[in-house]
């Protein structure tokens, strides 16, 4: 991917208008601006080939990077040279009329056929036209490409159509990175000092005791991999360690589990004693970083959690991270899968900036540096102009789900190092972006492998429910956004749970948000992905989610509280029962306790010890419409929100009780052709279905592969002026998502309507309204989260 790496420096000195100046002296990436949505459209070239075409990102070999040189006596003409063609033709060129292959050329012959005018073009920054001054006399100049299934390659067209595809963006190549980083709007706190309570102990206790808790008494991808001196792993990038690592840590440590504890040290333990003296962390075949990427977030949590390790665990960190570094100045330690995530690896470094910098700031700044540079730049792939509004077409990484999901927080990350609000407003445009053509009401987007629009019968992968959700919580913490922490509670109460088996001792690969079985299907409507990807079972498909969705929970309980204004306040910004004891500003030592049902019910409560007076707040979704709190049992007051959508009390010393009403009312959205779905609060709810459960494999412990298969009629239309919540629930039984017996419910009527099957699913919703077939009748809608079939968009009945 082309890099949009512009510091604010280089901004400021050479902006003109809405265009940074040509450098000769700067590299370039040339990337299409329009006309091929989904495409290739990075202009490349290979090694020994005369001619031009394009790729889907920078893959930092050289072959994507042009400089241009200023042909003598003009101001807007220059020589475009492939910076990475020594021995071989490096002068952008053409042949003669009538032929439109653009190619190589070794000198300027002074035809003008290796001579190229850029004209800006108005409304975009730093977009020009590229045209040829001469040599082509009443034939094409524009240097331009056709449409994506006509050919990839570079060629001439006769003038700019306004598409785009005769438009062209040049980015430079290169990252700034600068200290202080821009601090979080909400900072966390260390791993450990946050513990679940009430419903949401119990659920992660279910993690504990299901599939994620003892995949290291069995899994021989987790206790015999190459990470702990074993062979054992589903592919050569060695990540199933790290990744279980990197959910395991703040699940040990937030259950204080004795059990858990002794895996997640075992394996830090053996990881830190297996260095190698040149600071690599891990297996060496293939030496590669991206794996390091939640190896390093994995140490970062155990260094926050146990504070008798903490200098053993930063230094480790340092040694590995002067290693990396050299690799990175040596262009060497980056593939697909590291270009594509490299936000992830800054993360753990910008945490060693800010706490334990150990005299390394030169080197943290300069990898921070690197990895932006030579890693895929998502600012391009997230416009208007490129990214893919329905299925992607053309499979990559960058079109990947899982990428694209922990690629929501590549800017926001790049934000604290950069300084550039540009990050920001990217940050923003790419959620928009995301909601509008593949988004889910559960809160995930339709991803089966890769980006595949927002039909709800199209899958979305586990693994991009976990990372998305995570990337959410970054992007909450750096530009404070509300709408960011409601994704999250939005993924974690509804788009979790309801891809797991209630013990969570399965779990799907892909779930469906109209899902009527979950088997071995074919045919299916995934593009790539195979035809058991949404059975649920040990490892479905691939094993890649069964060692990464421990994550989800323990990292939704770590972030539930947040420190702002350098630590003189706390806020609640993740909401559900949990409890906090942290110090703050002052040797402030203050304890929060949560006593709610949320999200099956409206009111928390709030217990605050502390041994100054302090600024406490509480997070206020934007679905609510009124709110209403009370301060030690005082009168209710109606919630004054702040601009982060936050209600603001000063807790005094010593105790203070804050009460909280958050009243949750039904309301619908519109989906796939006009199809209804149906929220309360921030949970999702569908109609569930009955269905038969078929053991397809025992596996060992208590694992086991099911297939369910809907046993009623499915084929429905809703009523939205029917539906009505029957109220907050008064408990949360010990499986706060159970099938059988689910926390709260909403009331409504459907009737019967045609409704086709395709592909071993569910077709697409009909149009609304729809005419029902039959007599309508009255049903229960349940969270999302607590069905495992079920219909959670229906067309609106007439």
């Amino acid at each position: 991917m082309v890099k949009l790496l512009l510091s604010t420096t280089l901004l400021l000195s050479t902006l003109s208008s809405a265009f940074a100046s040509i450098d000769p002296n700067q590299t370039y990436r040339m990337v299409i601006a329009g006309g091929r949505r989904g495409c290739y459209n990075y202009l490349s070239f290979r090694d020994n080939w005369r001619m031009l075409d394009t790729w889907y990102e920078d893959d930092f070999s050289g072959n994507q990077h042009f400089k241009l040189q200023p042909v003598n006596g003009t101001t807007d003409t220059y020589n475009i040279i492939g910076v990475n063609r020594a021995g071989c033709d490096n002068m952008l060129s053409c042949n003669n009329c009538p032929d439109n292959e653009v190619n190589f050329w070794n000198v300027d012959d002074g035809s003008g056929r290796q001579r190229w005018k850029l004209a800006p073009v108005s409304g975009k920054n730093n977009t020009y036209t590229v045209s040829l001054v001469g040599g082509r006399s009443g034939c094409n100049t524009y240097l331009g490409l056709q449409g994506c299934a006509v050919s990839d390659n570079a060629t001439l067209a006769a003038s700019d159509d306004g598409s785009g595809a005769q438009q062209w963006q040049f980015l430079p190549v290169g990252a700034s990175a600068s200290t202080p980083l821009e601090p979080f709007q909400f900072a966390p706190l260390n791993v450990g000092e946050i513990k679940p309570a009430g419903w949401l102990r119990d659920q992660l206790q279910i993690q504990a005791n299901g599939l994620a808790g003892h995949l290291y008494d069995f899994y021989s991808y987790i206790n015999a991999n190459p990470w702990v001196g074993g062979s054992s792993d589903y592919a050569d990038l060695h990540e199933s360690g790290p990744y279980w690592l990197n959910g395991m840590v703040p699940l040990a440590f937030q259950l204080e589990d004795d059990r858990l504890l002794g895996q997640v040290n075992d394996y830090v333990n053996y990881i830190i004693s297996h260095q190698e003296s040149d600071g690599w962390l891990g297996p060496d075949d293939p030496y590669i970083l991206w794996p390091r990427f939640p190896a390093m977030l994995a140490l970062m949590q155990y260094a926050q959690a146990n504070s008798s390790a903490t200098t053993t665990v930063v230094n480790t960190m340092h040694k590995f991270l002067d290693r990396a570094n050299d690799m990175l100045n040596n262009n060497t330690g980056f593939e697909d899968w590291g270009r594509a995530r490299w936000y992830d690896f800054a993360i753990s470094v910008m945490w060693l900036l800010d706490e334990y910098p150990n005299g390394k700031e030169a080197t943290l700044l300069n990898i921070l540096k690197q990895v932006r540079t030579q890693g895929d730049d998502w600012n391009v792939w997230f416009t208007d102009a490129q990214f893919p509004q329905g299925d992607a077409g053309t499979y990559t990484v960058i079109s990947h789900g899982v990428n694209n999901g922990q690629a929501m927080k590549s800017e926001a990350v790049a934000y604290r190092f950069s300084h550039d609000s540009a990050d920001l407003a990217s940050t923003k445009k790419r959620v928009q972006l995301m909601e509008e053509y593949h988004n889910r009401p559960s809160g995930i987007f339709g991803c089966d492998e890769h980006l595949a629009g927002n039909g709800p019968s199209r899958g979305s992968e586990l693994c991009t429910v976990v990372e998305t959700s995570y990337s959410y919580i970054y992007m909450y913490m750096v530009a404070g956004d509300n709408e960011y922490a409601d994704y999250v509670e939005r993924l974690i109460f509804n788009a979790l749970p309801a891809t797991l088996t209630e013990d969570m001792w399965a779990h799907q690969y892909l779930q469906q948000y109209n899902q009527i079985s979950a088997k071995n299907m074919t045919p299916h409507f995934w593009n790539t992905d195979g035809s058991y990807s949404n059975v649920f079972g040990l490892e479905p498909n691939y094993p890649c989610c069964t060692v990464n969705h421990p994550q989800g929970w323990p990292k939704y309980v770590s972030h539930m509280f947040f420190t702002v204004n350098n630590k003189a306040g706390l806020v609640a910004g993740l909401l559900g029962p949990a409890s906090v004891n942290t110090t703050l500003a002052s040797n402030n030592q203050v304890s929060v306790t949560a006593d709610t049902l949320y999200p099956f019910n409206s009111v928390l409560n709030y217990t605050i010890q502390a041994q100054k007076s302090f600024s406490f707040g509480v997070r206020i979704p934007a679905w609510a419409t009124t709110v209403k709190y009370s301060v030690n049992g005082g009168p209710q007051q109606s919630g004054k929100l702040n601009s982060q959508n936050l209600i603001t009390v000063k807790a005094a010393a010593g105790k203070t009780t804050i009460t909280v009403t958050i009243p949750m009312v039904p309301r619908t959205t519109k989906g796939y052709n006009n199809a209804t779905a149906v929220y309360n609060g921030p949970l999702a709810y569908a109609l569930p279905l009955n269905y038969t459960t078929k053991v397809l494999a025992t596996n060992p412990e208590q694992s086991k592969d099911y297939e369910f298969d809907a046993s009623g009629t499915w084929q429905m239309a809703i009523d939205p002026s029917s539906l009505k919540y029957n109220g907050d629930a008064s408990s949360v039984s010990s499986v706060p998502f159970s099938t059988s017996n689910a926390t709260v419910s909403m009331s409504a009527t459907v009737c019967p309507i045609n409704w086709p099957t395709a592909n071993s699913s569910v077709a697409e919703p009909p149009s609304s309204p729809a005419t029902c077939t039959g007599s309508k009748k009255a049903v229960q809608l349940l969270p999302f989260g607590s069905t495992r079939l079920r219909m959670g968009e229906m067309p609106a009945l007439s």
